[in-house]
């Protein structure tokens, strides 16, 4: 189904991003891309449905056949009718503003009939678990949902090859199980699928062949039983996730902190506009000086909008956010709360990395000193006069948390800062936020990621139905309960 021979690929005159790939994928194959964040996943997934070069300017050399079909010999249209893909930031490949019409638009471009039309996206959306969502808007979606609206857009038209870019980056547990159930019919049904990612533990059962790629060059190929039984050291070596989801008991910072809190959220109530109804209702919790706690709860629970009311961006219905025992209005939480978006290219506004690092600060020596600490902890020091939007998006997702660690306000909010990155590069980010919780920064971090929790967070806020439902510390003894949580369970 795909064959690719000596393929190479540059962006105009820069260094190669993919050299020498040779890989051959047979009908109905399950395929895992993984490695280093900037490996060369997501541009190898763009070679084979025709992005690069066609959309994504560049030279590429060798031979990309689909279905036994030089890609270059085909039209768009053709190789869209075989290949439907969903991208690492599912915003980008959206056209319609109502997700009945997004679900419809390849169907409508294909000339379908108006009731094939209707079927398919009454079974793609059913497939996915959104009917509820079809009438919504898809800007006021979650990105959670988005992601599961982007899945379903390439359901509708039932393309013999699949290609997800990152497709769990943006799902809770439970929805991630349910993707794995659909890639598991995908494949029962004889579809190709070939998924970049670095969530591992949800693919084990699924997974033909592992693709290992570094530096844009294919290093190792798994079989499916040299898989199985990848050791931990091999992991580590490979920087990779863990392949299962289990409590590892890693330890978190162990000091007691019964300080007076310098954060305290008092009856707060959150939505957006005067006439829609709240998200979050009568929040009560209080946050200490170097405390890391995470936010936890399912697509649409209201996360992202606490952290948006939080750092100023939305105004809450009701209740007080105050820091060190001063009401804080919104005009001004930006001084105490920095927050790090999901979608990192929103914040993202230099010509260079190390610019980035710097919009806003005086370029001091001091200050100078700092950004180059960061960047070489974050592993982003060798990318310094690169352009922001020429890295991957786990590399944007690390550039983002440097920037917020520079604006030294005593409150960052970080809103899945791990997606899209591997197992090494979530180490050092997990570093590099004790290092300044440590220093006395305060973190609340909204997060599907149970890794991350496992390695960095000491306290769980769980929010389900509108509520803070449950408040407590992160242990070896509560792991059994925050998985549940996670999955949707033991809501009460």
């Amino acid at each position: 189904m795909i064959e690719l021979n000596q393929v190479e690929f540059a962006y105009q005159t820069a260094e190669p991003l993919l050299a020498g790939i040779d890989l051959k994928v047979t009908a109905g194959e399950f395929i895992l891309l993984t490695g280093p964040s900037g490996g060369g996943k997501t541009t190898l997934t763009r070679i084979i449905n025709g992005l690069i070069p066609y959309f994504f300017g560049g030279v590429r050399k060798g031979e990309v056949k689909v279905a036994g079909q030089e890609i270059s010999e085909l039209n768009s249209w053709e190789l869209a009718s075989q290949v439907g893909s969903v991208f690492q930031d599912p915003r980008s490949q959206f056209f319609a503003p109502i997700v009945k019409d997004e679900l419809a638009f390849f169907c409508e471009n294909y000339g379908l009939p108006t009731d094939k039309i209707r079927q398919q996206v009454q079974q793609a959306s059913h497939e996915l678990g959104i009917q509820h969502l079809l009438e919504k808007q898809v800007i006021q979606l979650s990105s959670g949902e988005k992601q599961k609206v982007a899945i379903a857009s390439i359901r509708v038209a039932d393309q013999q090859i699949y290609l997800l870019d990152e497709p769990s980056a943006n799902l809770d547990s439970q929805a991630t199980q349910e993707l794995k159930q659909i890639l598991t019919k995908w494949k029962a049904a004889g579809h190709t699928i070939v998924i970049a990612e670095h969530r591992l533990y949800y693919l084990n059962e699924l997974i033909d062949r592992s693709i290992y790629l570094r530096d844009g060059v294919i290093e190792k190929i798994f079989t499916k039983d040299q898989w199985a039984n990848v050791s931990s050291q091999e992991l580590i070596e490979y920087g990779l996730r863990s392949p299962e989801l289990m409590w590892q008991s890693v330890s978190t910072i162990t000091e007691k902190r019964n300080q007076k809190p310098n954060f305290v959220i008092e009856n707060v109530t959150v939505g957006f506009g005067k006439r829609q109804p709240a998200v979050l209702n009568n929040l009560d919790f209080t946050l200490q000086a170097g405390e890391i706690a995470a936010i936890i709860g399912k697509n649409g629970a209201g996360k992202s909008t606490l952290a948006k009311t939080l750092t100023g961006l939305l105004k809450e219905k009701s209740g007080t956010f105050s820091y060190l025992g001063k009401s804080i209005p919104v005009k001004k939480r930006s001084k105490v709360a920095w927050y790090v978006m999901q979608e990192a290219d929103l914040q993202l506004f230099s010509a260079s990395v190390l610019e980035e690092l710097l919009v806003g600060q005086k370029k001091t020596s001091e200050k100078l000193a700092q950004a180059e600490e960061l960047l070489k902890e974050l592993g982003l020091w060798k990318y310094r006069k690169r352009h922001p939007a020429s890295l991957s998006g786990g590399q944007k997702q690390r550039l983002t948390i440097g920037v917020a660690l520079m604006q030294e306000t005593p409150l960052i909010i970080l809103d899945e800062p791990t997606a899209g990155l591997d197992g090494a590069n979530l180490i050092k980010m997990v570093q590099v936020i004790k290092k300044a919780a440590g220093k006395g920064t305060t973190f609340l971090i909204i997060s599907h990621d149970f890794e991350l929790l496992n390695y960095a967070v000491e306290r769980i806020l769980y929010f389900s139905e509108g509520l803070l439902m449950k408040d407590y510390l992160l242990n070896e003894g509560t792991s059994s309960q925050v998985l549940a949580n996670m999955l949707g369970e033991n809501n009460r």
